[in-house]
């Protein structure tokens, strides 16, 4: 299972922001902690790169795997 939940650091210990579902009662999770803040900076960087090198295709535009592999 892959799931994101915001949580809060306090006293010790991370209180997230909404429970899981009652499945996951006694279950270990290995938890990968990321500042908030870290990860608004990298989404912005990550829109400004796609913002950077976006273009418009043509309304008929179709795109065939066929032939980029020359098949």
């Amino acid at each position: 299972m892959q799931l994101i939940v915001g949580a809060t650091y306090k006293n010790g210990a991370f209180i997230p922001d909404r429970s899981l579902e009652q499945e996951q009662e006694g279950k270990q999770f290995r938890l990968i902690v990321i500042e908030k803040e870290k990860v608004r900076t990298g989404k912005k960087r990550f829109l400004r790169f796609v913002e950077k090198y976006a273009f418009a295709l043509p309304e008929d535009y179709k795109f065939s795997r066929e032939e980029i592999y020359d098949r």
